[in-house]
């Protein structure tokens, strides 16, 4: 039997994550196992985010995301494309999946600033899920980038005023646990 063509994987991806609207998530528990069977899968589903269909996208991010956290090494070959994917930035339930798997990815020092840099832009997102994820992005990120902890727990600190509950939520254990 041939191996699938990326057409053929695309294909069959789309076929589990089409279909119905964002607020359900439709076979994506399949599809995180399908992700995990091969590389030329996730290779797939890193594809899909760029899909035209917006729930495809979604639904595509958040089982890379699901797949890569009990296997983060699954998105090993792909961290420039979703590097590029959390830059463009045009769908904020996207981002958020990316901005949970971009400290997962092994990355040379000027991705990891990249990374943190386009968390840091996303503390200001009107989307509360986005802004408290880019939140724990920074400081997942800057646990690497040593000059940078000072700055995320500034940002920590601020977040505290944030008009979202959720954002005001996530630095509370950090800044009762971090070295003064």
């Amino acid at each position: 039997m041939a191996p699938e063509t990326q057409i053929e994987l695309a294909s069959e991806l789309r076929s589990l994550l089409a279909g119905g609207d964002r607020r359900s998530i439709g076979r994506s528990g399949e599809a995180v196992e399908w992700i995990r069977r091969s590389p030329a899968h996730a290779r797939a589903a890193v594809s899909a985010i760029d899909d035209p269909d917006a729930v495809v996208r979604l639904r595509s991010a958040d089982a890379l995301e699901k797949a890569s956290r009990r296997e983060p090494d699954i998105l090993a070959e792909h961290r420039t494309s979703l590097l590029k994917a959390l830059e463009q930035g045009n769908q904020p339930d996207v981002e958020w999946h990316l901005l949970q798997m971009v400290p997962r990815l092994r990355m040379t020092s000027a991705e990891r600033k990249r990374a943190f840099d386009q968390a840091r832009e996303r503390l200001q997102s009107r989307s509360a899920i986005v802004a408290a994820e880019a939140l724990s992005a920074l400081l997942a990120l800057s646990a690497e980038l040593g000059p940078l902890r000072v700055e995320t727990i500034a940002a920590a600190e601020s977040a505290l005023d944030s008009p979202f509950a959720a954002v005001r939520a996530r630095p509370s254990n950090l800044i009762a646990h971090e070295p003064r």
